[in-house]
């Protein structure tokens, strides 16, 4: 065996070095703060939360949206079972009246309700009841001098079954707009 002197010339060996691994190390820590910092602190979580909330809303109010329509839909298909009428009679600054006529299944009596809102998809409040009515009367709902003049309103009728108040129809929904100005 032969030992020679011979140097090892490691400057033209390809590798990594300790100083590269600490440097790279370094750099990683430091982006992983900064991420760690904008995801914090930057309200990453509680912003995908807002957004996730918002989206809920939506599919709430789309779904509300959808069920009014299913209704309306099965209104229209039921709209003559047993309403006969109901339409507008009159309208006036503030205020504005309807006719409606049903027949009962049963031949009860009956009630019926004036429901009224300024938007079609709003509240709707009741502006009128009448009394305890045989079938097939027409009768007349005023809405009240509280209306404000040349406004679109919205109303439908709600027929009751005066013995039980059962509800046995809702009619569409329609629209009327009150007078500008008295003739």
């Amino acid at each position: 065996m032969k030992k020679t002197n011979e140097k090892i010339n490691y400057k033209n060996q390809n590798g990594i070095t300790v100083l590269v691994l600490l440097i790279t190390i370094l750099i990683l820590l430091i982006l992983t703060g900064i991420t760690i910092d904008i995801a914090v602190d930057g309200r990453l979580f509680d912003n995908a939360q807002e957004s996730a909330n918002k989206v809920n809303t939506v599919l709430e109010e789309q779904n509300e949206i959808v069920q009014n329509l299913v209704t309306i839909k099965q209104n229209l298909e039921n709209e003559n079972e047993y309403i006969i009428q109901n339409e507008v009679d009159s309208r006036n600054l503030n205020y504005f009246t309807v006719s409606a006529k049903s027949m009962s299944p049963e031949n009860h009596n009956l009630i019926y309700e004036l429901w009224v809102s300024n938007a079609y998809n709003g509240t709707y409040t009741k502006h009128a009841e009448s009394a305890s009515t045989t079938p097939n009367t027409l009768v007349t709902l005023e809405t009240g001098h509280n209306l404000t003049a040349n406004t679109e309103y919205f109303w439908y009728i709600v027929v009751k079954d005066a013995t039980d108040s059962e509800l046995l129809q809702r009619s569409i929904t329609k629209s009327v707009k009150t007078i500008s100005t008295n003739l």
